[in-house]
């Protein structure tokens, strides 16, 4: 973690450095490490275009977002970041700590009233938990909560709650596994969802070849028989064969 990043660590930036910076948070909320002309062209078209006013935080211009003042964020997280993002928040949406939004997401927290189009339907509003990775164009209906550390694929319709650590995909979403929780430390914490896909469905290819290439070839027992011979065992008490023949 930069000092940037820690309130805690002394500011070693240059003065131009924290100029840029205090340009950036004037323009936008949350752009930091944004190029300085990336936030004043997306703040100009936003001005020009009186596209998203509300958003405090950066928007891609091809993204859209209505009612950003009922949208609580937590750390880390800008949605519509990405482009072609659509975002709803008639009834609010919770999105918790680094949640991770690909293009062409769609969050839609309330629908029309069949009778009526003019109006829309109440519900709950959408809970999205910390950590979780919503794929490309995800569709994330009314009234749904995902849990933490939740990966939703790429073009999943997710018309209902999940749990912390499912992988769902599908329309509609269904789970397909659920991962792990995260290793304390030791060997294999870098590896993350890879092996924790691994050890959910059994162990993936590479797993088992890196195994196979750690032990080597099987080795064969003194009492083994050679590869392409067949025939009865040998004679034994306990055995069903008799020189061959069968009792």
């Amino acid at each position: 973690m930069s000092s940037y990043d820690d309130p805690a660590s002394p500011d070693t930036r240059s003065w131009k450095r924290r100029l840029r910076d205090r340009v950036r948070d004037r323009l936008f909320r949350r752009a930091r490490r944004m190029p300085l002309r990336q936030v004043a062209m997306w703040k100009l078209w936003q001005w020009l275009s009186a596209s998203n006013p509300g958003a405090w935080w950066p928007v891609h211009p091809s993204s859209v977002i209505i009612h950003p003042e009922r949208i609580k964020l937590g750390e880390g997280s800008r949605p519509g970041y990405s482009a072609a993002c659509y975002i709803q928040a008639n009834n609010g949406i919770e999105i918790g700590d680094r949640v991770g939004i690909a293009a062409g997401v769609s969050i839609i927290s309330a629908n029309h009233d069949p009778y009526n189009m003019r109006e829309h339907i109440d519900a709950p509003p959408i809970k999205i938990g910390n950590f979780c990775w919503l794929g490309t164009r995800a569709v994330i209906l009314p009234g749904v909560e995902l849990g933490e550390h939740v990966v939703v694929g790429a073009g999943a319709v997710v018309t209902k709650s999940f749990p912390d650590r499912a992988v769902v995909a599908g329309v509609p979403a269904k789970v397909i596994y659920y991962l792990k929780e995260e290793p304390d430390g030791g060997a294999g914490e870098s590896a993350g969802g890879i092996e924790r896909a691994g050890e959910a469905g059994g162990p993936t290819a590479a797993g088992r070849a890196a195994q196979q290439e750690s032990s080597g070839p099987p080795a064969e027992d003194e009492g083994s028989v050679e590869k392409g011979e067949t025939g009865p065992p040998a004679d034994d008490e306990d055995s069903g064969y008799v020189d061959g023949e069968e009792r």
